[in-house]
């Protein structure tokens, strides 16, 4: 019999398989049920167990469908019908089960009938063995019978639908996915998983995830290892869910009913109660995978296929390069770094060897590490290093690149020590660490040592320079709030006098199990009021954990920095009893340019629903190096880029690949994720904006705030800021927009009046108020329609005051506003040229000589464009969001 502790490393050491592929069974097939062998006719000579939507329905190889059944509805004979594969074409079911878009579509329609009791279109795998370890992959969005109908929502509880199972023929299935509007929001879905593992017990709920969008694309991963034994019966049964990139269920134990007698199956489809309109689940990917490791073992079948999307996110970019001669920056000077070869690769991943034949050494510059043979610290010199590394200490192991100290190892550098270096490289860039690893023993599939906080934590990635500790560093502990996992800390050191400052922290975290980091910056030891541009963005497992510019290295730096990944016990001066390992999957430096990395697009033509008056002028362009006006002085603004543009339009791409990085200078806006407000860098932006708030929706630019939101920075709000620009000179804000729900065609929400008013587009200095703006509301003459208006904080000391406002506005309709001005913040007798004109739909609201500026202000103005719901500190049940056609500053001079 199995010890707990012999089950729970079984498990872990699947848990880090590195092998994933679609599970392929292969004639003669005979699937394993607990003990036993069940022989099943494949119908061909095998079957791949995928059916996403780019697989065809009809496998032109194997001259089937490798789909085994499919119930539906027939509305022909006005009764139910059993599809076997073998009769499949690629036509599939039609009406119930087909290939749209991309996606394999599975539902129901409102006019049918019951299929065994229910409206039920369902497609049935052929069976799999247990004692294997799987993972279900599932990518799909819910809508009706097309992808433009939205999903039919209804009460809680009222029409619930099941979209994927796992049963064995004679028992209610074993394990449940199914879907049901939000019990706490009624816009929202929310997940449900059951379990059965007992026959003789109720379905068991084990996890809601809840406060999903309907229209929505969702990613669920359900890892298992089929097992109807428990621990005490050597079982080694786990199961891991997953959605959108976060566990949301993790368990050991039986995952099958012990007493099943026939394989299991598995389906996806729609089942759903009668009558509640059409009812689909567009699957993008639908297919199960097969994981193994270096210790299990086939059991009932082959895998086979094309390799799977595993959890990790594929790493990117490429590794940093360093050729010689190498002159790296720290701060405003460049310093002589001899590689020792022609070229050095920042790359220490598993599939890269510790010797580079190319260059005739390894990358690595030196290893600290114990010396057991003379019980003395050595520093290994790269040029020396093989590719066996340093004997149990620094090796290869699989796909990883093994990084450890050992039971008994004594002080490398005052501390327990065993440390990979780098070479040095410049600050002054834009970066990112790509760091793919998980925690164990001393060799592979052996557990991380669980020991008391604070007993011996480790740093596994720092960057630092002679001198200073570490100007960032990301360790590990126990988790003080979960004996059984870890906790990752990111800490800085940016000010050597004030010592280090924790960052962001994440735990619950399994040690044995593999973890993404990436940590993004611009390394620059400036403010921002000295010009610096740095920034800090850290992600764990798809996760943003943090993300804010700030200065990211010391400015009293004179040697440039280097950056190290190992295992340094900063708190052990003493041997330890255990090991402490680290396994590197992927541990890169990946330079992505002076200003930004990303690929750029291309944007979408005009056209709408009305015919405004034609564009005027061009959209501002700021060109580097750029002063920016405040009453008589000139302020330097850094662009971050050659140039920048005024323009956010809706056919504007957000990347800008002319200038390598988005016009934008920052997008503030909650982050569901952290659930904290999040300060987007436009450096750091890509062509996909901010998920679900800040994207693109055919030719417009769509922005907003989604229900349940929180607070930022004060009030609720999503808002698209544009850099500082001069006054003293003639613009007009060009601005075609509409307003509506989440995706396009939704409706603005009709609220009461002053529950929930939006400026969506201000002009704002810093210290003071905005300057002038444009809000919007409900009408308070006519409940179904909007009112905007449009106010003026010329003088701070006054606040706020209506300059016009026009309503009747249909809020759905798309509206056309022109704002005209010379910013000037002196009046007419002190020479000030101000004037202020507003066009709303062709009609002139207001055309007076004022002054537009601020007199006391010293910052210089930017503007921004978005969703600011000023009244609102609480989270609202509806979206609020905008879609702007046109969004720019036209210069007029």
């Amino acid at each position: 019999m199995a010890s707990q502790g012999e089950v729970s490393t079984a498990r872990m050491m699947r848990s880090a398989s590195t092998s994933r592929a679609v599970f392929v069974a292969t004639a003669p097939y005979a699937p394993t049920i607990g003990e036993n062998s069940v022989p099943i006719d494949l119908g061909a000579e095998k079957i791949t167990h995928d059916f996403s939507g780019n697989v065809p329905f009809y496998n032109q190889q194997i001259g089937r469908s490798d789909i085994l059944t499919v119930n539906a509805w027939n509305p022909q004979t006005n009764s139910q019908q059993n599809v076997v594969g073998h009769s499949l074409t690629d036509a599939g079911v039609p009406r119930y089960v087909f290939k749209k878009d991309g996606y394999t579509a599975i539902g129901v329609r409102r006019q049918d009938g019951l299929v065994d009791g229910t409206q039920y279109t369902q497609v049935n795998a052929f069976q799999i063995p247990t004692r294997n370890h799987f993972e279900w992959q599932l990518k799909f969005r819910l809508a009706g019978s097309s992808l433009s109908q939205p999903w039919k929502l209804s009460r809680p509880g009222e029409a619930p639908a099941v979209l994927w199972r796992l049963q064995s023929a004679g028992f209610a299935p074993s394990l449940i996915m199914g879907v049901d509007t939000d019990r706490n929001n009624g816009n929202r879905l929310s997940l449900n998983f059951d379990a059965r593992i007992d026959p003789a017990q109720n379905a068991k709920r084990i996890v809601d995830a809840g406060g999903l969008d309907p229209a929505a694309e969702h990613d669920v991963r359900i890892e298992a290892f089929l097992d109807e034994r428990t621990a005490e019966q050597g079982g080694q049964g786990f199961l891991r869910i997953s959605v959108n990139g976060r566990v949301v269920h993790e368990q050991q134990g039986p995952t099958v009913q012990a007493g099943a007698y026939q394989p299991y199956g598995w389906a996806i489809g729609m089942n759903t109660l009668a009558r509640k309109g059409d009812r689909f689940a567009y699957f993008k990917t639908a297919r199960l995978m097969k994981l193994e490791s270096s210790g299990g073992g086939d059991s009932g079948g082959d895998s086979g296929g094309d390799s799977g999307e595993g959890g990790l996110v594929p790493p990117s970019g490429d590794a940093y390069v360093a050729h010689a001669p190498y002159l790296a920056t720290v701060g405003n000077s460049q310093v002589p770094v001899d590689l020792g070869a022609s070229k050095i690769t920042h790359d220490f991943g598993g599939s890269v060897p510790f010797f580079n034949p190319e260059i005739g050494r390894s990358d690595i510059v030196t290893i600290n590490v114990w010396n057991p043979q003379t019980q003395s610290a050595q520093n290994v010199m790269g040029h020396s290093l093989t590719n066996e590394g340093v004997k149990d200490r620094v090796f290869k192991d699989g796909d990883f690149t093994a990084i450890g100290v050992v039971a008994g190892d004594g002080i490398v550098e005052e501390k327990l020590r065993t440390q990979v270096n780098a070479f040095q490289f410049s600050t002054r860039k834009h970066y990112e660490w790509q760091l793919q690893f998980r925690l164990g023993g001393r060799r592979s599939g052996l557990p991380w040592h669980m020991a008391p906080v604070g007993e011996s934590p480790a740093t596994v990635w720092q960057v630092k320079t002679q001198g200073f500790g570490p100007a960032l560093l990301m360790a590990v502990d126990t988790d003080p709030n979960n004996p059984g996992k870890v906790q990752l800390s990111f800490d800085e050191r940016v000010d050597p006098s004030q010592g280090g400052k924790r960052i962001t922290q994440v735990g619950n975290i399994d040690p044995n199990a593999e973890q993404d980091v990436r940590i993004e910056t611009y390394l620059d030891e400036r403010t921002a009021a000295q010009g610096g541009r740095g920034f800090l963005k850290i992600t764990v497992n798809g996760q943003v954990l943090f993300d804010q510019p700030m200065a990211t290295a010391q400015a009293a730096a004179i040697y440039p920095y280097n950056w190290s990944v190992g295992m340094y016990l900063y708190a052990n001066t003493l041997p330890l009893s255990y090991d402490r390992f680290i396994y590197f999957r992927t541990a890169r430096l990946i330079d992505l340019g002076d200003d930004s990395g990303g690929d750029g697009g291309d944007g979408g033509d005009g056209g709408g629903e009305i015919i405004p008056p034609p564009l005027s002028g061009s959209a501002y362009v700021a060109y580097a190096p750029y002063k920016a006006t405040i009453g008589n002085t000139q302020v330097p603004v850094d662009l971050g880029a050659s140039k920048i543009t005024h323009d956010f339009s809706g056919s504007v791409p957000f990347f800008n690949p002319e200038i390598g990085r988005s016009d934008i200078v920052t997008i503030n806006v909650w982050n569901p994720q952290t659930q904290s407000s999040q300060n987007v860098m436009g450096h750091s932006l890509t062509n996909e904006g901010v998920k679900d708030r800040v994207f693109k929706d055919g030719d417009f630019t769509a922005i907003g705030v989604v229900s349940g939101d929180g607070i930022v920075e004060e009030k609720l709000r999503t808002q698209v800021n544009a850099f500082q620009f001069s006054t003293r000179k003639h613009y007009e804000w060009q601005l075609q927009f509409r307003l509506g729900g989440r995706r396009s065609g939704l409706p603005w929400h009709m609220a009461p009046v002053g529950e929930s008013p939006a400026t969506v587009w201000q002009v704002k200095t810093q210290g003071f108020g905005p300057v002038l703006l444009m809000a919007v509301d409900t009408d308070p003459n006519n409940p179904g329609k909007v009112q905007l208006s449009f106010d003026e904080r010329v003088d701070p000391s006054q606040g706020g005051k209506r300059i016009t406002q026009v309503g009747n506005i249909d809020p759905n309709a798309e509206q056309d506003v022109r704002i005209e001005t010379y910013l000037d913040e002196r009046t007419a007798a002190q020479g000030g040229r101000g004037f202020l004109k507003i066009t709303v739909n062709g009609q002139v609201l207001f055309d007076q000589p004022m002054a537009t500026a601020q007199a006391a202000a010293i910052y210089p103005y930017n503007w921004s464009v978005g969703m600011y719901l000023y009244a609102n500190t609480l989270p609202l049940s509806y979206d609020r969001f905008i879609y702007f056609r046109t969004a720019r500053l036209a210069v007029l001079d």
